[in-house]
C-alpha cells in the first residue's frame, strides 16, 4: 500500500500538517487517526499486519456493521478497522455510533 493510494481513500487526512481549522472535534479526531494509519504504513509490513489482522477478525466472525458490508471496499474497512481500534484505545467510547459516524 504506498501513501499516495491510502491519501486517496481517506475522508480527511490530506497530508497536511494541521487539520483544517473548521474541523469540530470529532472530524479532527479522524483526521489523527488517519495521519496516524499513514505515518505508521512507512513500515512497508504494518498494512499487511494490519490486513491480516482485518482477515482473521473476519474469518472469526469477529466484526459487525460495516466492517462486513461487502458493498463497501475492502481497502475502506480495514482503515474503519484500525480507526476503531486506534479510537477505542486512545479514545475509548461505548457505543458503535462513534465509528459508525465516520
Amino acid at each position: 500500500m504506498t501513501e499516495q493510494e491510502l491519501l486517496r481513500q481517506f475522508k480527511y487526512y490530506n497530508g497536511e500538517n494541521e487539520p483544517p481549522k473548521e474541523f469540530d472535534d470529532n472530524k479532527r479526531l479522524w483526521w489523527g487517526g488517519e495521519k496516524t494509519l499513514l505515518e505508521k504504513c512507512r513500515d512497508s509490513s504494518f498494512w499487511n499486519r494490519l490486513k491480516s489482522s482485518f482477515k482473521e477478525a473476519e474469518k472469526a466472525n469477529a466484526l459487525s456493521g460495516i466492517l462486513i458490508d461487502s458493498s463497501v471496499p475492502e481497502i475502506k474497512r480495514i482503515i474503519i478497522y484500525f480507526l476503531d481500534l486506534w479510537h477505542g484505545r486512545f479514545f475509548p467510547y461505548n457505543s458503535l455510533n462513534e465509528i459508525n459516524k465516520y
